[in-house]
C-alpha cells in the first residue's frame, strides 16, 4: 500500500533532480603574493564540489594547500558579482539569486550599448565566476610574518 502511495506521489509531484552548476574559480588579482598557485581545472561542477559555498572554499583550500584555512570560515572571502557571499548559502541559491541577477544586469548594459539581440535568455547564463581572496586580517598576518622573517634574517646576518 505504501509503495502505491509513493508512486502516486511521484506521479503527481515528481522529485526534480538538483541542477548542476558550473563554477569558474579565480584568485583576486591583489592576492598574487599571498596565495600561491591557482585553480587550473575551470570550470568546476557543483556535483564535484558540494552543495554549499563553504564546500567551494574548502575545495580551494585543499587544492592550493591552504590547510590552515579549512576550519577557518573567516580567513577567506568568496565574491560573486562583486558581492561577498556567506559560506552558509547553497551554490544553487547564489547562482540563481546573485549570479543570474548580476549576469542579467551585465547583459542588459551590453545590449543597450550594442543591439537588442545581444541580450541572452536565462538559459544562456554562463558558469558562475567565484573570486576568492584572503581577508584583511589574514593578509596582515602574512605581511607581519614576512617582516619578522626578513628581520630575523637581517639579525642573524649581522651576528655572523
Amino acid at each position: 500500500m505504501q509503495f502505491i502511495l509513493e508512486q502516486l506521489c511521484n506521479l503527481i509531484c515528481p522529485v526534480k533532480p538538483e541542477p548542476v552548476y558550473l563554477l569558474i574559480l579565480n584568485k583576486a588579482h591583489t592576492q598574487e603574493e599571498f596565495i600561491r598557485g591557482s585553480m587550473t581545472k575551470n570550470p568546476y561542477s557543483s556535483v564535484d564540489v558540494g552543495p554549499l559555498m563553504r564546500d567551494v572554499k574548502n575545495k580551494i583550500c585543499n587544492q592550493l594547500d591552504l590547510i590552515g584555512l579549512l576550519e577557518d570560515d573567516y580567513g577567506m572571502e568568496l565574491l560573486v558579482g562583486g558581492n561577498i557571499i556567506s559560506l552558509d548559502l547553497s551554490i544553487s541559491q547564489v547562482y540563481e539569486q546573485v549570479w543570474r541577477k548580476h549576469h542579467g544586469q551585465t547583459q542588459h548594459a551590453l545590449s543597450n550599448a550594442s543591439s537588442p539581440t545581444a541580450a541572452s535568455s536565462r538559459r544562456d547564463c554562463p558558469p558562475m565566476t567565484v573570486t576568492y581572496r584572503l581577508q584583511v586580517r589574514v593578509k596582515i598576518f602574512f605581511s607581519l610574518l614576512q617582516f619578522f622573517i626578513l628581520y630575523w634574517h637581517s639579525l642573524s646576518g649581522k651576528g655572523s
